[in-house]
């Protein structure tokens, strides 16, 4: 009995039952919602001098892009962005957009990242 509850003891706290959390390659300080993968073909990434200039695509799979969007509205206050616009957030000297992507393509979200 004490070697099974060590055992179920083991399963509970490993770490390969536990979500691994996943980041933006192009914003690293962003994380990846369940079900997305980002698209660094068609990402746009470079530094001017007044900040960086992020565009990334995000292809959804198994979720939609309205949860994806909820799943940004909820997170990115906690990281300290605040929102001014619907799907547009400040954070010191950037701002970022998400959104709907406006291509034929379905299940599909942008995120610009820019400076203010």
């Amino acid at each position: 009995m004490r070697l099974l509850i060590v055992v179920l003891f083991l399963f509970v706290i490993s770490p390969v039952s536990a979500e691994t959390v996943r980041f933006l390659q192009s914003i690293p300080e962003l994380p990846l919602p369940q079900g997305a993968s980002e698209n660094m073909d068609a990402a746009v990434l470079f530094d001017a001098p007044n900040g960086r200039f992020v565009q990334v695509e995000l292809q959804l799979q198994g979720i939609d892009s309205t949860s994806v969007i909820s799943y940004y509205q909820a997170l990115l206050p906690s990281l300290g962005w605040q929102e001014i616009e619907n799907n547009e957030f400040l954070k010191g000297n950037e701002r970022l957009k998400v959104f709907p992507s406006d291509s034929d393509k379905e299940n599909r979200i942008m995120i610009l990242l820019e400076p203010r």
